[in-house]
């Protein structure tokens, strides 16, 4: 359960990270995104 929680964490910083001085924001942010909802999703589960 604890991974998933880490891996939720992981997400949402890479979406901030990917505004931080960063040449293919939409890339990062869709990463981002995907690897924030599948952790918080699987650590809620």
């Amino acid at each position: 359960m604890w991974q998933g929680w880490v891996t939720g964490s992981l997400g949402i910083w890479l979406i901030i990270a990917s505004f931080i001085a960063s040449d293919n924001v939409f890339n990062e942010l869709g990463v981002g995104v995907a690897v924030a909802v599948i952790g918080f999703w699987v650590a809620v589960k």
